[in-house]
């Protein structure tokens, strides 16, 4: 039976921003910025998971962190579900790839975060910070495993919005980037000189750091194994920023545990669960951040900027 009554409902915008971290959490200004551009449509905002529940049986849009499987055959008006997230793995699901619901994730911001996070990682092993709080003046150990940045090659693999943020601020230290992904770009005005696959071996070869900016998928599981880890050389220092499960870490920890790399920076992990059992933890030249790398007080207000912008260009097929 046809309903009269949703002739005269706006269409819902359903948004579930909660977080135990305040600037992964939505904010009453944002939420206002959202309700004020949009008149056209009625703005909620959850905090909770029943909550959500809720209201997302006759919402049109959804906008959050966190989107169950089981959601999906419960939905009836759901359109686009939107996330602040960088990747697509914390709500994708075989479901949800069937569906017809539009699913984007969110792009361009977080590399204004992750580029200073990666550079200081960078400058943590350049200036031989690692030895620093081990021992009192630890000058020969400094002397012996330092680098210079200014010509020094960084290799950036996953090389998309992210990366070319990074390859930008690292030019200013005078490192010469090379980037490498599966579809090379046909026009760049970056910093960057890219790679071709037929490339990529004799470039991991020459590269003084190599940054994993690689997403999750069945494509890239594992994709720095041993034989890759192979292809560096005893200078080179590997960092992922990506995704813990693009790194086979035992390769990577028997790499690091013969020194046939110069050290590692991690912000992510295969089992992040693990936190100080991780056998990368017992290692002196490795260095583990939290998955903090995207840390930033503006995050979730670069995010709705983001949503607001798609929205506009996407509001004529919902209302």
């Amino acid at each position: 039976m046809f309903n009269f009554l949703r002739l005269f409902m706006k269409p819902k915008i359903l948004i579930f921003l909660n977080h135990s971290y305040s600037f992964w959490k939505i904010k009453q200004e944002d939420f206002e910025r959202v309700q004020n551009t949009f008149s056209e449509f009625e703005v909620i905002v959850a905090f909770s998971k029943e909550e959500t529940e809720k209201h997302i049986m006759d919402a049109t849009i959804y906008y959050g962190w966190y989107f169950p499987e089981n959601w999906v055959d419960q939905v009836k008006n759901l359109k686009w579900i939107h996330t602040p997230a960088a990747g697509k793995d914390y709500i994708y699901s075989k479901a949800l790839e069937e569906s017809s619901i539009e699913f984007t994730n969110s792009y361009g911001y977080h590399g204004l975060f992750m580029a200073q996070h990666a550079i200081g990682m960078i400058l943590y092993f350049a200036r031989g910070f690692q030895y620093c709080h081990k021992e009192f003046w630890p000058r020969e150990d400094v002397a012996n495993k330092f680098f210079d940045l200014i010509g020094s090659k960084l290799l950036i693999v996953g090389c998309g919005s992210i990366g070319e943020k990074i390859a930008s601020l690292a030019s200013h230290f005078g490192i010469e980037v090379y980037g490498y992904r599966r579809s090379l770009p046909k026009n760049s005005d970056s910093e960057i000189k890219w790679v071709s696959e037929s490339n990529l071996k004799d470039t991991f070869a020459v590269s003084d750091i190599i940054i994993d900016l690689l997403p999750a998928n069945e494509n890239t599981f594992n994709y720095f194994d041993q034989e890759k880890f192979s292809w560096m050389n005893k200078n080179t220092l590997f960092m992922n920023l990506g995704r813990g499960k693009t790194v086979d870490e035992e390769a990577l920890f028997e790499s690091l545990k013969s020194n046939k790399l110069l050290g590692c920076g991690l912000d992510v992990l295969n089992d992040e669960t693990q936190k100080s059992e991780h056998p990368l933890y017992s290692l002196p030249n490795v260095l583990i951040t939290p998955h903090s790398s995207a840390f930033s007080q503006q995050y979730l207000g670069k995010s709705v900027d983001l949503f607001i912008e798609k929205l506009h260009e996407k509001k004529v097929a919902f209302v």
